[in-house]
This record gives structure tokens, sequence and C-alpha cells, in this order.
């Protein structure tokens, strides 16, 4: 198409233009010639009425050529062959519409629409209006016109499109996490350094769930009003772990083998995870990873490409919770939309001109991931019905494409919030919690980045590198000593969480329960306030769920029933006032908040409630502890050391943590504790102080805020402490020996 402005075609260029204007001439001629005829006849009627010498003169004319007829009728024939000539050669001198071949530009810009008409203008750009059109244009070309389109080339285009998704995905962003944690470096950490490659598991199919869906829908009737004896709710709670068991024990998928799972036949899946899960976070490194294969960037770190660069899918990534608010903008005015209108509005704000008319493209050939990204914010429950009827009818539109080809869709929700709308044709797959070998190989990358990025100017790459191993040997000894964080770090967050504690010289393990207060607080505020969505106040939580954990430990149970839950609940709100309905509304609406917005209670399984970890259920009981000791601390005190001394390791936990809170909000109280564990007891043990008591006090100093328990007390501590070590060595006691040691190492 370049060489139609060349020279070969200067020749019928200039043959057209002598064409038309000979053509010109000889359409002149014959007009004058009907004008001469018409003139004819008016004088004849004029000679008839009119004597004189114009008569004559009119009749010499016209007797001549009607006395010449046979040469005026020769003249007539040649004139008209001639413009007959004329007017061929000029249609052949201007191109006939014709179909138009295939065009590969060398460098020009190409854009294609329809309609097949074709005009060439002889600017040196040539224009083909068409629908499908072709443009052509150098590069960096505008119409000057007010109206035009711009001309676009659509692989551009796309890498521009895709350099942007790379730009809003390559940095880690640590959503939830208090903003006075941030330090300079966490803008700047590269998402593909600290990535955790997360692995999932496949939900089994309801054939294999140990009662059949009537008995299930009657023994979950028959739970939730209280009608089934002790004894069968045993029965059911034990079927209920064992198919949890049953489902974890399943093989589980790397991304590789989860991307495998997305076929022609099956391109939708659901991913569940719990709060904190990295379910965003592997959204986004989907996304990067897709953009960098787009445009031929190596992306090694996430191994093997899951694509090669021909076959790579254009990711898009929707968030849910965005496309909800709109949603209700629409309505407001009556207005339908879509997910394909949302997906318009969206790439609208990327400032790409004609970018939706790209990706609509790439949907209609299959070549797209769309990612729908947390439908667990959606949380009005009628709204989250509407978007899942609509995103149905998106993938249903979309999930085929031309030939073979196939989109593949994505939806991620935490576990709490989705049962209600679940999407029962789609694949459903569920996060699994970090291995020790993911926790082991998260650290060194964590540390080396974090120090790098937020390493002072001019500092020198042994610094750097002696920061970051400092920082992953301290994180790997809390890992390792603290049972308790080391459950914590299972979760991709809080594993972030206690990374982030360490490069803010938040030393681990010693502050164990700023650690809990924090990890409470970002779940149920912070996560919230940084989602636009309404935080729930970490003290309205200890009041309504400090009294569940209670019994739960009480009970040595992990679990409660919905039906106990509910009614603890409504006692407890029902002392704030109200209405029976208002206060059942409120319960209601606390316990989807908890679920769905804290992620620390939750449905664990079936219609047994619990705490996602046993830490936080063990902080909680804490919290209950002290809030009674601060209404009755005479009972209470005596109470708290009488289940630390009678039941072992249940109350351990909550006794350590109930002393190392009170150390920072009332030392008195965490005094009078110690000292009430430290009297004397000679009716059950031949020492001053029962060992584990003693032992048990010294955890409270190591566990509590410094200095706080006192020099006297701590003195008091560590002289029975040595006293007791020398008694139990000639008593040959050797497990008492150990704890003992254990707690002066810690001390």
């Amino acid at each position: 198409m370049a060489e139609t402005t060349g020279s070969p075609r200067e020749t019928p260029r200039a043959t057209g233009k002598f064409s038309g204007w000979l053509f010109a001439f000889l359409k002149w001629f014959w007009i004058a010639v009907l004008l001469a005829f018409v003139v004819g006849v008016l004088a004849g009627v004029v000679a008839a009425v009119v004597p004189g010498d114009f008569s004559n003169l009119m009749k010499n004319i016209t007797g001549w050529v009607f006395g010449n007829f046979l040469t005026v009728g020769l003249i007539v024939v040649i004139l008209a062959l001639l413009t007959w000539i004329v007017y061929m050669g000029s249609r052949r001198a201007t191109p006939a519409a014709a179909p138009v071949a295939p065009v590969t530009p060398t460098g020009p810009e190409v854009a294609i629409m329809n309609r097949p008409r074709i005009d060439i203008d002889n600017q040196p750009q040539i224009t083909i209006k068409n629908d499908p059109r072709i443009e052509i244009s150098s590069p960096g070309y505008a119409p000057s016109s007010p109206g035009a389109q711009p001309v676009v080339d659509e692989r551009e285009l796309e890498r521009s499109y895709l350099r942007r998704m790379i730009e809003e995905t390559e940095k880690l962003k640590l959503v939830g996490i208090p903003a006075d944690l941030f330090t300079m470096f966490a803008p700047n950490v590269p998402l593909d350094e600290v990535f955790i490659p997360l692995q999932l598991f496949p939900k089994r199919h309801l054939k294999d769930y140990p009662f059949t869906v009537d008995e299930a829908v009657d023994y979950r009737e028959r739970l939730q009003k209280g009608l089934l004896s002790e004894d069968m709710q045993r029965v059911l709670l034990g079927k209920e772990r064992e198919w949890e068991e049953i489902v974890r024990r399943g093989d589980k998928l790397d991304i590789a083998g989860f991307w495998r799972q997305l076929n022609r036949r099956e391109p939708t899946a659901v991913a569940q995870g719990y709060p904190g899960m990295g379910k965003s976070t592997l959204m986004a490194r989907l996304t990067l990873h897709f953009a960098r294969l787009g445009l031929g960037i190596d992306d090694p770190t996430m191994g093997d490409p899951l694509a090669t660069g021909d076959t790579a899918p254009v990711p898009v990534l929707l968030l849910l919770k965005e496309y909800a608010a709109e949603l209700k903008k629409a309505e407001a005015r009556s207005r339908e939309l879509s997910v394909l209108d949302y997906l318009q509005l969206d790439v609208e704000r990327k400032g790409l001109p004609g970018l939706f008319g790209l990706l609509r493209r790439r949907l209609d050939e299959g070549r797209c991931l769309v990612i729908l990204d947390g439908l667990d914010e959606v949380s009005d429950i009628e709204q989250r019905r509407q978007v899942k009827k609509a995103i149905e009818s998106f993938v249903s539109t979309y999930r085929r494409g031309a030939g073979t080809a196939f989109n593949r869709f994505v939806i991620t929700s935490r576990v709490a919030g989705y049962d209600v709308v679940a999407f029962e044709r789609y694949s459903h797959f569920t996060l699994a919690e970090l291995t020790k070998e993911q926790i082991d190989n998260f650290l060194p990358r964590w540390c080396h980045a974090s120090a790098r990025c937020s390493a002072r100017p001019g500092a020198t790459p042994e610094s750097i590198e002696r920061s970051a191993i400092e920082m992953e040997r301290s994180l790997q000894t809390a890992i390792a000593t603290q049972p308790g964080v080391r459950k914590l770090a299972e979760i991709p967050l809080l594993l972030t969480l206690l990374a982030v504690m360490r490069q803010n010289k938040i030393e681990l393990p010693r502050q164990r329960i700023d650690l809990y207060k924090l990890v409470t607080k970002t779940l149920l505020e912070d996560r919230n306030i940084a989602k636009d969505l309404q935080p729930i106040p970490e003290a309205q939580a200890i009041e309504r769920l400090g009294p569940i954990a209670f019994d739960m430990q009480e009970r040595g149970n992990n679990f409660a029933q919905q039906w106990e839950v509910k009614a603890k609940l409504t006692a407890i709100v029902k002392q704030q006032g109200g209405t029976p309905l208002e206060i059942q509304g409120e319960v209601e609406s606390f316990l989807a908040r908890i679920r769905e917005r804290g992620g620390l209670f939750v449905i664990r399984t079936g219609d047994y409630f619990g705490f996602f970890h046993r830490t936080f259920q063990e902080y909680f009981v804490a919290r209950y502890l002290l809030n009674q000791v601060s209404l009755n601390p005479d009972l209470w005190i005596p109470r708290i050391v009488e289940y630390a001394r009678e039941k072992g390791d249940t109350w351990r936990e909550p006794f350590l943590l109930a002393v190392a809170y009170q150390s920072g909000e009332n030392v008195i109280i965490a005094r009078k504790i110690i000292a009430q564990l430290l009297e004397a007891q000679p009716e059950v043990t031949p020492y001053d102080v029962r060992p584990l008591d003693l032992v048990l006090a010294a955890e409270c100093v190591v566990e509590a805020k410094p200095a706080s328990i006192g020099a006297g007390l701590e003195g008091q501590i560590a002289r029975h402490l040595l006293h007791m070590y020398e008694q139990v060595q000639r008593r040959a006691d050797f497990e008492v020996c150990d704890n003992i040691e254990r707690v002066i190492r810690d001390w």
C-alpha cells in the first residue's frame, strides 16, 4: 500500500485529468445543442406572430438544417460517440470499488473497522473508510478535524496496557497493616522477590460427605434448635471433623496445577481462603506474571511460565467491591450495570484511548484471564446476589472465544461470607496454610528485600547483608521457640506482619502480648478501614466474644454450637437495651460482621463456630478474665490462679496472656496475681512453692512488660528458682530441672 504514492501511478493520474477536462467540454457542448434546439422552437413560435426580417432569417436557418439532414445527423453521431469514449476513459482513470486485499503494514499504524467503501485521496496518508476500516498513518499522527478518532496501533496499545498492569502490581501492597508500622521500605518491596508460592486444595464433592443431603439438613436444623442429645452432638461433631480432615489431607495443587485446572470445559474457578491467606496477593502475582509474559519479559521467580508469550492471556483484574459501588450508583439512576459495563468504566480511568475496544476484542477471541477479586467485600447480602448473577452472565457470554480458544475466570472470596451465594457450577479451591518449608523460604527473601530497600544512602552491600541476616535469625528464633508465634506464621498476612514488626525493631517473642493485640486490631479494624468497610471495635469484640471463649475453654473445646453462640450473644446484647426484634437483628448483624470482616470467629465446620486459631481463643479468654477481675478482684484473682493450678496446660496460656496484658494496663493487679500464685501450698508439695507454680511465675516475668513486675517480686522469684533448683537436683527430679533451666534462659 505504501507504493500507491510512488511513480507507477503518475501516468494514469495524468491521463485521468485530461479525460476529465475533455468530458467536461463535451458536456457543455451538448448542453449548448439542447439549448439551441429549445431556442429554435421558441424562434418558430415567434416567427409565426412576428413578421419581418427576423422571421425570414429563422426560416433560412431551419430550412438549411432540414435540407442537409444527413450531414447534421452524421455530426451528431460522431459527437455522441466521442462523448461515450471520453466518458469510458474517465471511468478507467478512477478505480472502482473492489475487495481490499489483506494489508500487512511495516511501520505505519493500522486500525480495522467495517463497511466496504474505499475513498483514496492524493495525500501521503491513505484512509480506507470501512467497517472493518483500515486507517494508515505515520506514527504520532493525530487528525485535525474536531470529531475524528485518533488512529490506534492495536499491538502497541496492548503493550501499553500490559506495562500499566505491571506498574500496578509489581510492588507489594501491605493492605491493613497499621500505618504506624510502615517504614520507608514498605512501598518499594518488589512483589516477586517476597511472594510465597501458595498451594491450594480442591474441595471434595458432596458425594464424599459423611451424611446425605437430607440427613445433613435434618441434623443441622435440630442442632440449631438444641434438640440433639450430647452424645449425638459428639458424633456429629466427630463426623464434621473427619470431613474437614479429609479435605485438608487431599492433594494440594501448586499454582501451575491450579492453572491447569482452568480448561475449556471448566474455565472458571472460585479461590477461597481465610483472612490474611493471600488471596488478593496471589491474584496480583498472576496478573504481574501474565503481563510480563505478554511483553516477552522473563519472570524467573514464578518458576516455569504458565503460558508462552503467544498464548499468554491478557490479564484483567476487577475489584468486586468497586463494581458493587458503581452498581449501587447505577441503580439510584434506574440503570443497569453489567460486568462488561463496569470494565469499560474501569479501563477509562487508565487513560488509554481505545483500550476498552481492545479488551472486548480479546474477550471475543478467548484470550483473557479475568480476575474478579473480593466477593466477600460486597457487604450487602442482596447486592452480593446481584453481583453473583452479573458474574454468571458475564462468564456465560465470554467463556468461549474464537475456534478452540477460551477465556479463564477466577473469583476470590473469604470462606465466611461466601456460602450464601455459592457458585455451585464452578470449581472450588481453598488456599492452604503455609508449610514450614514455605516459611523458611519466605524469611530470607523478605529480610534481604526489606534490608536493601530500607538501607540508608551510601550503605555498603556488606552492611545490608549483615542487617538481613540479623533480621532473619531473630524471626527464625521467634518462630522456632514460641508455639503461638509459629502458629500465626502459617498465615501469610501474619507472617508478613511479624516481619514488619521485626523491621520496626519490635522484639519477638518477648512482647508476644503486643503481637496478639496488634493482630486482633489489624483484623478487626485496620484491614476493614483500608478496604473502606465499617471496622469492628476491639472492645466490642472482647465484650461479646470473651464470654463465649471462656465457656469453650472451660469445656476444653474449640467449637461452639450456633444456637449456643446466638443465645450467649442475645444475653449480652440484651443488657444494652432494645426491643426483642432489635436485639435479634444486632446479634445476626454482629455475627455476620465478625465472620466476614474480622475473620477471628468463623464457622469452622458444619454449624459449629470457633476461633480461627486457638491462640485467639486464649487471648479472648485472657481479656475476659481481666474484665472480671476489674469488676471483682477479690473473687477473680484467686479464681484465675486456681484455673492455672488445677487445669494444667489448658489454662496456662490464658493465664500468661492475662498477666502480660495487665502488666501494661495495671501493674498492681498483675503483681497481685503473681503473688497469689507464689503462696505456699504445704499440703500439696514438699517445696516452699509448688515447682510448676514457680516456673509459671517466672514465665509471667518473661512475658510481662520490662520492669513492670517490680524488682522486689522479681528478686523473690529468682531466689526461689535457685533454691528449688538445688532441691530438685538432690531429688533427681530432672523434668523440673529442665523447666527451670529453660525459663532462666528465656529470662
